[in-house]
């Protein structure tokens, strides 16, 4: 009875059930390859290799991770995608048992840079099979509990790495990360029944030539521009905190057992700790805070951390930093990251969003680990002193600062053009989110004289909550034209708590479709004060409003002569046409 009970609570209807637990526990199973693989390789390569080359691991994966999404665009292009994610799959397993058999030398670094292409290629994988099985509605609902999977994977495998490393050593953590990759073949299979089957190809990535020769043709404009800052800061004040994180660690735990034994205490506290704040943190800043809220949080926290550890560098501080920026990243940032491209074309979006998010974040990646190298191997900075690089950090971090209020206001601007021009689709959002910002141009939009424009206001209302534009919508029932005020009571007729019964009682006592809409309703709560009105109405000279007065007489079982009477005329004169 436990299940029944979770999947109601969750909104999760029966024919989604088996999908959902499916992909949930795929997603499980590709984060507790990450997590386990990410420990591995950090390990191995902070206690068994030349640490200080570190930064330019940064660089060689900004590249390796470009050419890899670039080949695996032209071998997996019109495939099946459920053969591709096995034989990729496949391919992984082979070879990290490969690198397992022969762990030493230049072989670390490979497996350091092999994990973030397993990562990167699992995790769009993933989502793009997710796609297959959901649409856009059940995406809104599912995707976070979906992705909650992940969250406990970070939990359960960082739990679980420091009495693995104690029984078998940290030069095993390889095996479960292969374990896991083979659980995520198995559901990828049994998932199979439930994927679209008028689409199951598998859907072309834009390559990175492509991404930068499409937006050269689709030029940045100031909000745009202020994205790609955002993206950018983000990038490299992330790179700089991870590479004085894992060396601060490594200085710390030299053993690689212990070291190993730390990353999964790190991914546990991060996995639950994102998983705290996506489902009762994020929702509750954006909708109390508005997009500024969101966008701010992360900053704030990186400022926080850095100056923390720039005043006292030690582990503590830095895991603060770190923990800050991996938690709030995956949870407030990325859901206000994802809003802030709800106002732009969806054409631009489709050009320019992988341009941002992707190349140039991957670009500035690169550069970042090759000046930290340089800084670092040149003894500007030794690596007694790292917290020296906080300064960059907190300096970056200000200009992040200042350019989300101008980000603000771009969304603002964005957010009107977007309802002028009506081609703003709230069904976009993958997330059950609305920030404040969002709820004021729309009740702007809603009280303006243009007709066409409160219209289309009303209809991006319908995937939303109506108590913030309940003053709004009672106003309009008593002043708006014809066509908003049947929209409204079509949308809102039914609730109680926006629409009252003394509101919908006014509404009644117009002559007018709309008032027999509101006839309609008032009939279906069994509003007793409604009785006389309709035996008025049943003479009107409105023939809405005398239909939908005759059927509410019938339904309340009053004035059933007078009613009969008037719909056999309706009838008789229908015949005679």
């Amino acid at each position: 009875k436990l299940l029944p009970i979770t999947m109601s609570v969750l909104s999760i209807k029966p024919e989604e059930r088996k999908p959902t637990i499916l992909a949930f526990l795929m997603f499980f199973s590709i984060v507790g390859a990450t997590i386990t693989g990410s420990s591995a390789r950090d390990t191995f390569f902070l206690t068994d290799y030349d640490r200080t080359l570190l930064p330019l691991m940064f660089a060689i994966i900004a590249v390796v991770i470009v050419a890899t999404v670039t080949f695996y665009n032209r071998i997996a292009s019109g495939k099946d995608l459920g053969h591709i994610i096995s034989i990729t799959s496949v391919i992984f397993i082979v070879t990290l048992a490969g690198i397992q058999l022969n762990l030493k030398g230049i072989m670390i670094p490979v497996l350091y840079v092999w994990v973030e292409v397993i990562i990167s290629i699992s995790v769009l994988q993933f989502w793009l099979l997710a796609g297959e099985i959901f649409n856009a509605r059940q995406a809104k609902r599912l995707f976070s509990i979906i992705g909650a999977g992940g969250s406990i994977a970070g939990i359960g495998a960082g739990y679980g790495i420091k009495p693995f490393v104690t029984n078998f050593g940290a030069g095993n953590l390889l095996f479960p990360t292969m374990g896991f990759i083979c659980l995520s073949i198995m559901f990828t299979w049994l998932l199979k029944p439930f994927r679209n089957k008028t689409d199951i190809r598998s859907k072309p990535i834009q390559r990175f030539d492509e991404k930068l020769s499409s937006s050269k043709s689709s030029s940045f404009d100031p909000y745009l521009r202020s994205i790609a800052i955002m993206v950018i800061i983000a990038a490299v004040s992330s790179r700089i905190i991870e590479y004085q994180f894992k060396i601060t660690a490594a200085m710390t735990y030299p053993s690689p057992d212990s070291l190993a034994a730390f990353f999964g205490t790190y991914y546990m506290v991060a996995g639950g700790a994102t998983l705290i704040i996506q489902f009762f943190i994020t929702g509750f800043v954006l909708s109390r805070f508005g997009i500024i809220g969101g966008l701010l949080v992360l900053p704030i926290s990186l400022i926080i951390g850095s100056v923390s550890f720039f005043a006292w560098a030690g582990i503590v501080t830095v895991f603060i930093a770190r923990f800050a920026d991996q938690v709030f990243k995956f949870s407030i940032q990325s859901a206000s990251r994802e809003i802030l491209w709800l106002p732009v074309d969806k054409q631009k979006v489709r050009r320019i969003k992988p341009v941002i998010d992707s190349s140039i974040r991957s670009i500035m990646e690169g550069v970042i680990g090759i000046l930290i190298f340089i800084i670092v191997s040149m003894e500007f900075i030794p690596t007694d002193k790292l917290h020296w690089l906080s300064l960059p950090v907190i300096g970056i971090c200000c200009i992040w600062f200042w350019n989300n209020f101008r980000l603000k206001d771009g969304y603002v601007g964005a957010l009107m053009k977007a309802i002028e021009q009506r081609r703003l689709n709230l069904n976009d959002i993958q997330f059950d989110v609305t920030d404040s910002q969002i709820v004021k141009t729309i009740d702007i939009a809603l009280k303006d004289d243009d007709e066409f424009k409160q219209l289309f206001a009303l209809d991006l209302l319908r995937p939303l909550s109506l108590l913030p534009f309940k003053e709004t919508l009672v106003n309009l029932i008593e002043s708006g034209s014809l066509e908003v005020r049947k929209q409204i009571l079509n949308i809102a007729g039914s609730m109680t708590n926006i629409m009252d019964n003394e509101v919908i009682l006014s509404a009644t006592k117009r002559d007018d479709e709309a008032s027999a809409a509101a006839i309609t309703i008032a009939v279906d709560r069994s509003l007793i004060k409604i009785s006389d009105s309709l035996l008025k109405n049943l003479s009107s000279d409105n023939e809405h409003i005398q239909a939908a007065s005759a059927v509410g007489s019938l339904r309340m079982n009053i004035h059933g002569t007078q009613a009969k009477k008037v719909l056999d005329d309706f009838l008789d004169v229908k015949d005679e046409h």
